[in-house]
């Protein structure tokens, strides 16, 4: 618009410029009376009405060219606009009109103050709302809590930079009341919110730190406070922590093993190993559970506890997943053809719903018979995906994959998921076992799940099996399948091959 202006008042000088001395030379040499009498020597020519149409014609071009002219104006005051628009969605949330990452990136590109601090805020229990009452309560659910911020704070820069996330940026406030007030946001944000008529909780997570004491920017500030934040999400509902040094070295750290779980998928070097199920009647290997390791390149072994978690959270898990479980199917067609692969589904992986198709694909790819793989799905898993995992479950066991439903006791409503949902195996997990000889609470829990199972017409299969007391009180008691390190450790692909005879029947490990 400005460069439109600027040639505009150019021309607008120079045509000027041109009628002024075109002007000055008509008065100078009497044009006008020069023309007339020319007009009327040669009045055959109707030289006076073609002059005057002509003038009539410019006068109306002069119209028609201001009309244009004004709307080229509105036209340009109009595209600025849209500019200014886009402008301002690109650095803001049009969900609660708070500035986004990128926003807050612009922010910190601004002098510091002297003393400052940063809250990094995360709504407790927001998903379990988003999911139970629909996206349309979360976006009501995160306008409720901007607007409670902007009570609280409303002199202060807040943004949300992004999912359920806020950050506040406060000048001239010391440590010590930089607390306080993060206290009192937690307990404003925790005040019920009434969503669609239904009364909903939410908590929240604070992480804080303070200039100059943990940064000398706010920049450096908020990634003090984004450490503190992850240190706070480890405590129970409601968690504030302020930032202390050692929380930087877990985030390098966190962040160290991402970027090596990412170079590990990439390069497919986490493998299944596979720890073998065992008839508890016949002692013959009926099956393998597949349960990833990685070790890297130094000869570290990191813990499937610890890169599971990182896989989930940087949303590698279904990649990973997927190499997995081809490469589990491919090593089950080594095995005789009665023998089960057993496979875990993470809880995330649950709320996808072609994660039936997936699985579809690598059995085709590997040409294992649908009958030979069980999937196993946690109970927490069941709870929180509740419809897609219905849906999922049906899918596969129409397919002819068994499923079992894994850690059972351990999870929420339990009995509930078991009418809910059909299940073909259920495995008591390894809290139960562990002490089940000594304890008497933990074999009447073990004798419960059994009978439960056996009412149902639903096998069982028994984790963490380590002593041959406990194997032969299972198999007295009734359990079909017994798992763990009595029978053996999870072993590579070349390994499990050793439990079989010369013929390939199964061979008795216990």
């Amino acid at each position: 618009m400005r460069w439109w202006r600027h040639r505009a008042a150019t021309d607008a000088v120079w045509l000027l410029g041109v009628a002024l001395a075109s002007t000055a030379l008509a008065v100078r040499f009497d044009a006008f009376d020069h023309f007339a009498a020319f007009i009327a020597e040669h009045e055959d020519w109707e030289l006076d009405e073609l002059f005057t149409g002509l003038f009539c014609t410019g006068c109306c071009g002069f119209v028609y060219a201001i009309r244009r002219v004004t709307d080229m104006v509105r036209e340009c005051r109009a595209r600025e606009r849209a500019q200014e628009d886009a402008l301002w969605l690109s650095l803001h949330d049009p969900l609660t009109r708070l500035p986004n990452r990128a926003g807050l990136e612009e922010h910190l590109k601004l002098p510091s103050p002297i003393v400052g601090g940063v809250m990094h805020i995360d709504l407790d229990g927001f998903r379990a709302v988003n999911d139970l009452h629909g996206s349309a309560a979360g976006d009501a659910l995160l306008t409720e809590a901007a607007q409670r911020l902007r009570e609280i704070f409303p002199n202060a820069w807040i943004g949300r930079p992004g999912g359920d996330e806020f950050v506040i940026l406060l000048q001239d406030i010391s440590l010590p009341v930089l607390q306080q007030q993060a206290g009192r946001v937690i307990r404003n944000l925790s005040r019920p919110v009434r969503l669609q008529g239904r009364r909903v909780e939410v908590g929240a997570s604070i992480g804080i730190a303070a200039v100059p004491q943990h940064g000398a920017t706010l920049r450096e500030a908020l990634q003090c406070a984004e450490a503190a934040l992850l240190a706070a999400r480890q405590e129970e509902r409601n968690g504030l922590c302020v930032y202390q040094t050692e929380m930087r070295e877990k985030q390098t750290a966190r962040a160290r093993l991402e970027q090596s779980l990412r170079e590990a998928v990439q390069a497919e070097v986490i493998r299944p190993h596979y720890q073998p199920q065992i008839d508890l009647e016949t002692g013959h290997v009926i099956g393998f559970e597949a349960l990833a390791r990685w070790w890297q390149e130094d000869g570290t072994r990191v813990s499937p506890e610890v890169f599971i978690i990182a896989a989930e959270r940087t949303g590698l898990i279904h990649r990973l997943t997927d190499q997995l479980l081809q490469r589990a199917c491919r090593d089950a067609m080594r095995w005789p053809p009665t023998v089960r692969l057993a496979f875990n589904l993470s809880a995330m992986q649950l709320g996808d719903p072609r994660l039936a198709q997936r699985v579809f694909r690598a059995i085709e790819a590997a040409g294992l018979p649908p009958e030979r793989l069980e999937v196993e799905i946690t109970e927490s898993a069941l709870v929180r995906e509740a419809d897609v995992a219905q849906a999922t479950i049906t899918a596969l066991r129409e397919r002819g994959i068994r499923v079992a439903l894994d850690d059972f006791g351990t999870g929420y409503a339990s009995l509930s998921q078991l009418v809910m949902f059909s299940f073909d195996v259920i495995k008591i997990d390894r809290s139960f076992i562990r002490n089940c000889l000594e304890d008497d609470r933990q074999m009447k829990i073990v004798k419960s799940i059994l009978g439960l199972g056996q009412g149902l017409g639903i096998e069982i299969t028994a984790e963490g099996v380590e002593k041959t007391g406990q194997a032969d009180l299972l198999r007295s008691l009734g359990c079909h399948i017994g798992q763990g390190y009595l029978f053996g450790a999870a072993m590579p692909a070349e390994e499990t091959e050793r439990l079989f005879g010369q013929d390939g029947q199964k061979a008795a490990v216990a």
